[in-house]
């Protein structure tokens, strides 16, 4: 008997030692993604760990809230958008002791014959010196509101054609922490007011520190710009898109052969500029308003998805012309110098003769080209004009510029052996537009 109770002890303490020696286990709630959607998404991963663990991901689209960890955690995998074709990803979760679990994400293509709906994150850089001054501080919901407009332009199939794409405020920064203010950066600058051509025009590290990554978001500059004392007034400017040379390439951009382009080889903001003093300017009871900040904003994003004015323009900025400068032909176009002189005569004949002359007369103009009169809706105009159309031409080229250009939110259709890309800051050509 005694002997009996030795051995039983001795086969209960090696089963406790064995026990005690087994490595801490690691487990994820699934091992594959199967099928995931084409459009940009998040997948959540449960990660079951008793000691700490890192994460890694083997391709740039599919990216993860963090990379290492201890204990359980829910690890947020988030996909981008893919028009291309069906693509793999690897997820390795490793342990302390070098247990792994290999996760595999398996996303679908964009299927033949349909047409991805771009979503584009903005993050607005509110740029302040005084925070009591309401111009300068601008808060959040007016921001939105004007976003929401702005959407309402780019998404009227009734009145004019729907680019199937919608402008979102931005929800999480670079490091994806939630922002407080959606959509918002508030910024303390001193060198408020500041000149518009010089923050858009020049190299200048301290200024391309304020972008967030172009690949991601579309970056708004908000502040008070300086008078030039020309008697005009600029409500906004944008940089011009960046198109990839080849079979894809959209005449009136500059080429570039780099199909990335990241925010390290920027040495100026590439971003569009909003003058913040004109910010609660709209229109109101059907009454045109010139300075209406949801038009402006809508006319910027529109240069900065590639589309030009809806008048003649030589690349100097010339006017005085009759050419097909915006590269669209369902665009009529006009001399810009002839209308502002027939309107002004117009204005001249409605004082003296104490009468008021119609919107629809102020907003016609006539056709170069043809000698046709029309009245001016395009929303890349900016001389009396309704302003609340696009045309089947302008959106053919913002599709292309969403679907091929560099520093442009959302998927990419080029192909990986064409891939160029660089490090550290580049040379870039700095092209922009009021």
């Amino acid at each position: 008997m005694k002997r009996n109770f030795f051995c039983f002890t001795v086969l209960l303490l090696l089963l406790i030692s064995c026990e005690k020696s087994s490595s801490p286990e690691l487990k994820v709630s699934q091992n594959s993604f199967d099928n995931v959607s084409y459009n940009e998404t998040q997948l959540a991963l449960n990660i079951e760990a008793e000691e700490s663990w890192t994460a890694t991901s083997n391709s740039s689209w599919c990216t993860l809230s963090t990379k290492s960890g201890t204990g359980n955690a829910t690890l947020t995998v988030s996909v981008t958008g893919n028009i291309n074709v069906e693509r793999t990803a690897t997820i390795t979760i490793t342990s302390a002791s070098q247990k792994k679990q290999v996760v595999q994400v398996v996303q679908s293509a964009l299927s033949n014959g349909t047409e991805y709906h771009y979503k584009l994150p903005i993050i607005f850089h509110v740029l302040y010196k005084d925070k009591t001054d309401g111009l300068q501080y601008v808060s959040q919901s007016r921001i939105a509101e004007i976003l929401k407009g702005v959407n309402s332009l780019y998404q009227n199939a009734s009145k004019s054609v729907d680019m199937n794409l919608e402008f979102t405020l931005a929800t999480t920064d670079e490091n994806g922490n939630t922002l407080t203010t959606p959509g918002v950066e508030y910024v303390q600058w001193t060198d408020i007011p500041m000149d518009c051509m010089t923050f858009m025009g020049t190299n200048n590290s301290k200024n391309a520190a304020l972008l967030w990554d172009p690949n991601k978001y579309i970056n708004v500059m908000l502040y008070n710009f300086t008078s030039d004392n020309s008697g005009s007034v600029t409500l906004g400017i944008s940089h011009m898109p960046y198109s990839i040379t080849g079979a894809n390439f959209l005449d009136g951009l500059t080429p570039t052969t780099y199909t990335t382009i990241t925010k390290e080889n920027l040495a100026y903001p590439y971003c569009l500029s909003i003058n913040s003093l004109y910010i609660n300017e709209k229109t109101e009871n059907n009454i045109y308003n010139s300075y209406d900040v949801t038009i402006t904003l809508a006319h910027e994003l529109g240069h900065y998805v590639g589309l030009h004015h809806a008048f003649s323009e030589d690349e100097e900025g010339n006017t005085n012309t009759c050419i097909n400068s915006d590269y669209c032909d369902d665009t009529p176009t006009y001399n810009r110098d002839v209308y502002e002189m027939v309107l002004k005569a117009l204005l001249n004949e409605a004082y003296q003769s104490g009468k008021q002359i119609s919107m629809t007369t102020a907003a016609t103009r006539e056709d170069c080209k043809t000698g046709q009169q029309f009245i001016g809706h395009n929303i890349m105009d900016y001389e009396i004009c309704y302003s609340d159309q696009f045309t089947s031409d302008q959106r053919k080229r913002i599709r292309n510029v969403l679907t091929y250009s560099p520093l442009i939110p959302g998927p990419k259709k080029t192909a990986a052996t064409k891939t160029r890309t660089a490090e550290g800051p580049l040379d870039l050509p700095i092209v922009f537009k009021k």
